[in-house]
């Protein structure tokens, strides 16, 4: 009977428990990152597709529009295009703040936009959150060096533990995604995430940045709910008011005039906020900011009063309210950039009508239906 060969002593010395969970643990993070797209959630993969294209198709703009998801629903490229005859591109995103709109800035600069002009926007409620509650978000945009810098101005190192084990692993980036899947498995169910992403990519590219979506009438819309637009308290989150002056610095460095958009909100909405003082709380601290960047333009639509018809909720424009959104917003910015005299730092955009929209975009619910297609062939 033969005896087995006596394992070389480097071997017999190697930790063969910890090399085995190695390999267990990079061949489930290799299954896993095949089929992200199934547990992906949409908001993490429209960050991903805008912190790609913030160095490549965002260079080829001469306005470039940053903030998060009123911007990205309410701000349709391709009519500003039209009435102000320069290439738009809009790298709005659902929950983005101030930290992003930086970043995604310089890293247009630094590939080499050269934009004339850019919007922005925040809606007040987002003002208070911390970014370091968004570690699965800044996974998807962040490069190390940036995550570093988030990190030190944070005065955060657990920030940065938690973004590079986040961004590493799928399995830590996704958790409760992956449970949810697998939950419903079990449940002889089948839920996947990937045409719902591989749609808002499509929809992404298909509009120039721009998120389209179509009004499906089921909000009701609660004027109790104010605050989820206007907080009680708008206690500015450290990190948002110290990259909010950041972008403006980076702005006035290169002489790019700024246009600060506050978007139409639901008239029942509004008029709560203005009841309990909340909007003015807000309107306060923009005209705080203003008042230390003279190059910043106000673009006003809170008052002008956009029905429920065309909007999603409270406060997301759907195609035919973002369409005559962006109209009124290209002739605001129209007269600035024209460098007429005596134009207001203020412009108050006028009420809401119905009109014919002349542009065709595809929303997202026909994205959908294109992605449905092509998979079935």
């Amino acid at each position: 009977m033969m005896t087995p060969r006596a394992l070389p002593n480097w071997l017999r010395a190697a930790p063969l428990g910890f090399l085995g969970m190695v390999v267990l643990i990079a061949m489930v993070e290799a299954g896993l990152s095949r089929h992200e797209l199934d547990f992906r959630l949409p908001i993490e993969n429209q960050w991903r597709f805008q912190g790609r294209e913030s160095r490549h198709q965002a260079t080829r703009a001469e306005i470039l529009c940053f903030g998060d998801s009123l911007v990205a629903q309410g701000v349709i490229p391709t009519i500003l295009e039209t009435r102000l005859h320069r290439p738009v591109y809009n790298l709005g995103m659902g929950g983005g703040q101030f930290p992003a709109s930086y970043f995604f800035l310089r890293r247009a600069l630094e590939s080499g936009a050269k934009p004339s002009a850019l919007v922005i926007d925040v809606l007040p409620s987002q003002l208070i959150i911390s970014g370091r509650s968004r570690i699965a978000l800044w996974a998807n945009i962040l490069d190390t060096g940036e995550a570093i810098e988030m990190a030190w101005n944070e005065r955060d190192p657990a920030f940065l533990g938690s973004f590079l084990l986040t961004r590493q692993f799928t399995s830590i980036r996704s958790i409760l995604e992956i449970r949810r899947l697998i939950l419903a498995g079990l449940n002889g169910s089948a839920i996947s995430n990937r045409d719902w992403n591989r749609a808002g990519t499509r929809n992404l590219n298909r509009n120039q940045g721009a998120l389209i979506l179509r009004p499906f009438g089921f909000f009701q819309i609660d004027p109790r709910h104010q605050h989820w637009v206007y907080p009680e308290e708008l206690t500015v989150d450290r990190l948002n008011g110290e990259y909010l002056e950041r972008f403006l610095q980076l702005a006035e460095s290169r002489r790019i005039p700024v246009f600060w958009v506050l978007t139409p909100v639901c008239p029942a909405i509004q008029a709560e906020g203005e009841r309990s003082g909340t909007s003015e709380t807000y309107a306060r601290f923009v005209r705080e900011v203003q008042s230390r960047h003279p190059a910043i333009t106000i673009i006003d639509g809170r008052r002008s009063e956009y029905p429920e018809s065309v909007l999603d909720d409270a406060i997301h424009l759907t195609y035919h309210g973002a369409a005559i959104f962006s109209t009124d917003l290209a002739q605001a910015m129209a007269a600035k950039l024209d460098q007429k005299e005596n134009e207001s730092r203020w412009v108050q955009l006028p009420r809401y009508r119905p009109e014919t929209i002349e542009f065709r975009h595809e929303d997202l619910a026909e994205s959908s239906q294109a992605v449905t297609a092509t998979t079935r062939r």
